[in-house]
């Protein structure tokens, strides 16, 4: 009984480090992709498909005075739910927060934007490809438009 973990002590790993940029009114948020809970589901990639793996460093941008318009994300089934365009090398895709934690790694070919629906369903926009996600049970759906 030793092993179990009270639920408020599974995520004590993940840090989210926030870096101000000097003179902009946003900042840098980063994570390391080997600190994500083991319960985070990747959607058109694995963890494997980047280049350092455990070691990746994935950032987020956070605006301080104009903030996107879904920003503060939504509540669904009691849960706060957001969105941040993520990157690595380059813009992959998007990063689903519950709660601040990460559930979700959506991998998305030249990432738009997103639509995130108070009924549970965001849905990704990328070049050449929508992806639709239930927030509820985690299923998601890739249409390619070429």
């Amino acid at each position: 009984m030793a092993k179990i973990k009270k639920v408020n002590e599974m995520n004590e790993s993940f840090n989210i480090i926030t870096e101000p940029v000097e003179g902009k009114d946003y900042s840098i948020n980063k994570f390391k992709m080997g600190d994500l809970p083991s319960d985070v589901k990747f959607i058109n990639c694995k963890k494997e498909y980047f280049e350092n793996g455990d070691e990746t460093i994935v950032k987020f941008y956070t605006y301080n005075k104009y903030k996107p318009k879904d920003s503060a994300g939504i509540m669904f089934n009691g849960d706060n739910y957001k969105c941040e365009m993520a990157s690595e090398r380059y813009e992959f895709g998007y990063v689903v927060f519950k709660n601040d934690v990460p559930v979700f790694i959506v991998s998305i070919y030249e990432p738009g934007n997103f639509q995130i629906s108070e009924r549970g369903i965001i849905t990704f926009s990328g070049h050449e490809e929508v992806v639709t996600l239930w927030l509820e049970d985690g299923y998601s759906e890739t249409l390619h438009t070429r």
